[in-house]
C-alpha cells in the first residue's frame, strides 16, 4: 500500500483513523477494514444480505466512487453518502435528504453530527421516508434493464458525435479486429 501520503484524500482511511483513535467515533459506529488499510487489523466482511441489520449504512469513496451505492439503497436502511467529486452516472439524479443523507460535506466530523441528529426519535418518520425513496429510486433506475437502457442510449449519443465514422470503422478498424 505504500507510504502514508498515498492515503491523503481517501475518506475511508480518514474515518479509520478517527475510529481507531477516538472513543466518540467508536460509540457511534462499527467500522473496520476488510481488505487493506493503513496500520489496522482486518475485520470479517459483512454480506449484503446482512446490511439490513443497521439503520444507517455508510457509502464512502475510496480512490474512485463507491460502486456499491445502488445495493445500499435497496436495503431500506438509510444511506449516509459522502459528498464527493467522484461520481457514477446516476448520481446527478439522486437528491440529498430525499434519497440519502449527505456526510463529509464540510469536514469528516460532520458524520458524527449527522448520526446524532438523525437517530433521535422525532426523526424516525423522516428516516423511513428517505430509505423508502432511496430504495424506490434504486429499484426503478438501477435494475439491470434500466442500466442497459441507459448504457445503450449513452453509446448511441456518443456515436452520434462522430458523424461519418461508420464507414471508416468498417473499412479500417473492423478488419484489424477480425484478423486477431
Amino acid at each position: 500500500w505504500g507510504s502514508p501520503q498515498y492515503y491523503v484524500g481517501c475518506s475511508r482511511f480518514t474515518l479509520g483513523d478517527f475510529h481507531q483513535n477516538s472513543s466518540a467515533w467508536r460509540e457511534v459506529m462499527d467500522f473496520g477494514y476488510t481488505a487493506g488499510g493503513p496500520n489496522t487489523p482486518l475485520t470479517t466482511p459483512i454480506t449484503h444480505a446482512n446490511f439490513t441489520r443497521w439503520k444507517f449504512l455508510l457509502n464512502l469513496d475510496g480512490f474512485t466512487a463507491a460502486y456499491r451505492l445502488g445495493k445500499l439503497l435497496l436495503t431500506n436502511s438509510v444511506v449516509l453518502k459522502e459528498e464527493s467529486y467522484k461520481i457514477e452516472y446516476y448520481y446527478r439524479s439522486l437528491k440529498p435528504y430525499e434519497h440519502y443523507i449527505p456526510v463529509f460535506r464540510d469536514n469528516a466530523t460532520d458524520l458524527i453530527d449527522a448520526v446524532h441528529h438523525w437517530r433521535r426519535p422525532e426523526q424516525q418518520d423522516a428516516l423511513r421516508a428517505i430509505s423508502e425513496r432511496g430504495a424506490a429510486f434504486a429499484a426503478k433506475h438501477l435494475c439491470p434493464r434500466a442500466r442497459m437502457l441507459y448504457f445503450a442510449r449513452a453509446l448511441r449519443e456518443y456515436n452520434a458525435l462522430f458523424k461519418g465514422m461508420d464507414g471508416a470503422i468498417a473499412r479500417h478498424w473492423w478488419p484489424l479486429v477480425q484478423a486477431k
